[in-house]
Formats: C-alpha cells, structure tokens, sequence
C-alpha cells in the first residue's frame, strides 16, 4: 500500500451490515494466490461473489466503494443475485460518459438512467466530482436535508449493507 503512511498491513474484505455492525463474511487479502488447487481470483467480481454468499438472493440494499462498482456486477447482483446496489465508481471506467466527469464553478448535479441502472455525477465544487452507480435508485431526488449543497439522494441515503476494505 504504497500511498499509505503505514507502507505495509493486512487488508480485509468485509460484509458488514450497516445498521447493526454484523460481520456476515470477512476475507482476508492475501495477494497473489498461489497455484491450483487453491487458487481464488483476487477481481473485484469475485471477491463480492464470494463474499455476499450468506446474504444471496434476500433482495438486500448493498453499496460499495470504487474498487468494485462496475455495470456488470451491479447488474450480476441485480439479477441473478436479487440484491440492489450502490456505489461509487472510478473515474476512468469506459461506462462512465465525459459529459458525467465536467465540474462548473457552481455545485451541480447530472443524473443519467438506463432500464435498471442510474447514474449521477456530483461536483460538490470546482475541482471534484463524485459519479455514483445504483440499482436501487430510479429517481432524480434531491435531500431536501442538505441545504445549498443540493446533494442527491444516491449519495446521502442510508443502506443496509455494505462492503468495505
């Protein structure tokens, strides 16, 4: 973890509800795997597959951070998982439309929505963007509770799960 103060540690993937703080799974990182027969995928896919095992199919509301959000496993778990879910996405993703990634001089919001997945590019100011991906959300809903910010609702609402590193 070159960009941490700290330069070496353990990293652990954990499902964790939200609410109640219940480890349902935990995996630790160990890094490159070695060769069959034990051999796992390291990919953001399938960590979460492997991970979301006690909770598959009980059409729960789960959100992630970057290193996993991607269109395909957020529709994966939509359909063959039957759980909703939310994250944010990098920057980079080839998903992700330029006109989602400009900032203003004001704070501003974009939504984009497809059949089952909405997206939302948030420019709190100048300089940064926040781009949100979910299953969960099919409206362009503004919290009321933040103010001048403006915030959306894929960003400020609570969920019930979530997965973490």
């Amino acid at each position: 973890m070159l960009n941490k103060p700290a330069k070496n540690g353990i990293q652990f993937l954990v499902l964790v509800d939200a609410k109640s703080f219940y480890i349902f799974n935990l995996e630790v990182y160990a890094g490159k795997q070695p060769a069959e027969p034990y051999a796992l995928s390291n990919s953001a896919f399938s960590v979460v597959e492997r991970l979301i095992m006690p909770i598959f199919k009980t059409n729960r509301k789960m959100t992630f951070d970057n290193w996993f959000t991607s269109d395909e496993l957020i529709m994966h778990l939509l359909t063959e998982d039957r759980l909703t879910s939310t994250g944010t996405v990098y920057k980079h993703k080839r998903c992700i439309p330029s006109a989602f990634l400009k900032t203003g001089k004001e704070p501003g919001t974009m939504f984009g929505f497809q059949k089952d997945i909405s997206l939302v590019s948030y420019a709190p100011n100048k300089n940064k963007v926040v781009v949100v991906m979910s299953t969960l959300h099919q409206d362009d809903k503004i919290d009321e509770s933040t103010g001048d910010q403006k915030k959306p609702e894929m960003i400020v609402c609570p969920v019930i799960a979530s997965v973490d590193q």
